[in-house]
């Protein structure tokens, strides 16, 4: 089969048509780090106690002692879930009765029974209720998000984590159907779908009149979010070659989804209420949208279903807006005409045995590496700084993760950056654990260490997953790669709880997850400098075994050319 690549290299590498659809493609890309980052700030649980009435008629004293107060940490904190009886504090305040100052057991055994004055009373020997008139939620950060807006504390406390457990299953059903979907009806229709189904979900957050509401938009708005990404880098891997490919895909591309995550810290820091931010995270894939017009099919998938007359009309189109001639024949029709018309779902990569292997592979790398990325990004939302700070912190070392992985994939193999990366993230998670109690700024560093790290191998795992299968099916990998990106995100967070077993039990099993994934991507085919796939029939690669020389496992061959009579190749040229 003629060489797709060969086919259209009079049009450059990089001109007009290649900066307009990159232009456009990065708009959904901005989109979709709105989206993804709302998950830090629409769930975010701000400091809250129970409210006490303004007509309940305490004194100042009982007002401030009523929130019982305990010993965490070595400091006092306020009880964000229960109050001394109302009843009780308001009969004892009308008499006059004073609390004393042993809010803590420590301090109430400071003072005897027989050292209290008749006008005073020990906290300790109160009862405690629950929080009867709802709570005050502190307001130095936010004016209110979900949790405040409907009260997902406490006993409804559970509800919280499973905000974002949504928006993850979202990803995950949404990578089962539009990944084999754009396969079989075209990138652009469903790219169009998922921003849609993410942009008007998002708008629909801020009217919803309960959380089960909220958490069914938010679980469509990960769906939306998620593929939507994936279909960008898709399109973004088949309209360009060469290096211009390799520098958006590896580069512009995720720093662009950086932005959107910083925009949205920026929009919370600026309003602080949660409607609105949600209202603001619909505006970028609007927009988006209104720009699809000046987005075409992929040609490259288009030739690989057979629709080269398509595929020809949009380069010739392409080569109009660069400024270069045309050659007569795009398209040898003699030869990809007898390209056999292929839409192919994830269930061939199982049925194909060249395929069966590297992707069972990939789904354990995906699932294993975002269980630490994801494990590793929930615990540096605790760094010691405000919401805002700490967002900025965590996706500030993401641009030089990515341009770091952008240098890996120009000048060496996929297999050796991504070990190389991944060990790196490996060693600092290692040693996260002993710095905890250092100096705050050593642990900070030991942490952006660890995440740029893991960070660089992801992105370049993306880019690796593109390149190992072809065009029929290359959508599908992807999809079913973020299924299981999307599963080890929900279990990520369930990886604290191992700290029951030991402190340093989390940060071993993290680490030796991405272990395993070094040890697994060592026996991967190698990608570096070898042109993208079309058909299945053009996979030719081997498994790299230690020790032992590289041999090819399958060599794919191009079937015989069929005999295709004269009639019948005339009526399908016409």
């Amino acid at each position: 089969m003629q060489d797709y690549d060969i086919a259209i290299a009079f049009l450059g590498t990089w001109g007009i048509y290649q900066l307009k659809v990159t232009s456009v493609l990065l708009i959904y890309s901005l989109a979709t780090g709105f989206h993804l980052m709302s998950i830090v700030f629409l769930p975010a649980t701000p400091a809250h106690h129970c409210t006490i009435p303004l007509d309940s008629n305490l004194t100042l004293d009982w007002r401030e002692a009523i929130i019982p107060v305990k010993e965490v940490g070595g400091k006092l904190e306020r009880s964000s879930c229960s109050r001394y009886e109302l009843s009780q504090v308001q009969n004892l305040s009308a008499l006059g009765i004073r609390p004393t100052l042993g809010h803590t057991q420590n301090q109430t055994n400071l003072v005897s029974d027989h050292n209290l004055t008749e006008n005073q009373v020990l906290l300790s020997s109160l009862r405690q209720e629950e929080c009867k008139d709802g709570w005050t939620y502190d307001t130095t950060y936010f004016e209110s998000t979900v949790v405040t807006k409907f009260n997902l504390v406490c006993e409804d406390g559970w509800r919280q984590p499973q905000t974002a457990f949504f928006f993850f299953l979202g990803g995950i059903v949404g990578s089962l159907i539009c990944g084999p979907l754009s396969d079989c009806f075209g990138r652009k229709p469903i790219l169009m779908a998922s921003t849609t189904i993410m942009s008007v979900s998002s708008f629909a957050l801020r009217f919803s009149p309960s959380w089960l509401a909220f958490a069914a938009l938010y679980f469509f708005d990960g769906l939306g979010q998620v593929n939507t990404y994936i279909i960008v880098f898709v399109l973004m891997s088949e309209h360009l070659v060469g290096m211009p490919r390799m520098i958006t895909t590896s580069m512009f591309l995720p720093w662009i989804e950086v932005v959107g995550s910083v925009l949205v810290a920026a929009v919370n820091y600026l309003v602080k209420e949660w409607k609105w931010v949600t209202l603001s995270m619909s505006v970028p894939g609007i927009v988006a949208l209104f720009l699809a017009r000046w987005l075409p099919e992929s040609p490259r998938w288009l030739v690989s279903c057979g629709r080269l007359q398509e595929a020809e009309d949009i380069v010739r189109t392409a080569a109009k807006i660069n400024g270069v001639e045309v050659p007569d024949v795009i398209f040898d029709w003699d030869v990809f005409f007898k390209l056999p018309s292929q839409t192919l779902g994830p269930v061939n990569l199982l049925k194909n045995e060249k395929m069966r292997i590297i992707i069972i592979m990939l789904w354990i790398i995906w699932l294993s590496i975002h269980m630490c990325y994801f494990g590793l990004s929930f615990n540096l939302t605790t760094l010691p700084a405000n919401p805002y700070l700490s967002q900025i912190m965590l996706v500030a070392i993401e641009i030089p993760a990515y341009f770091a992985s952008w240098i890996a994939t120009q000048y060496f193999s996929r297999r050796a950056s991504f070990c190389v990366f991944a060990v790196l993230g490996v060693i600092a998670m290692l040693f996260m654990k002993l710095t905890l109690n250092a100096h705050p700024l050593v642990s900070v560093f030991v942490a952006m260490v660890a995440r740029f790290g893991i960070l660089a191998a992801v992105n370049l795992l993306f880019i690796f997953t593109g390149e190992l299968f072809p065009t029929v099916i290359r959508n599908s990998a992807l999809s079913s790669c973020a299924l299981f990106c999307r599963v080890g995100s929900c279990v990520a967070p369930y990886l604290e709880g191992l700290s029951v077993i030991g402190d340093y039990v989390p940060w071993a099993v993290i680490s030796g997850l991405c272990f395993l994934c070094i040890v697994i991507c060592v026996f991967l085919p190698e990608t570096f400098k070898k042109p993208l796939y079309n058909t299945i029939e053009e996979m030719k690669f081997s498994l790299w075994l230690p020790c032992i020389r590289s041999a090819d496992v399958e060599d794919a061959k191009v079937p015989e050319e069929p005999v295709v009579p004269e009639e019948k190749e005339q009526s399908s040229r016409l």
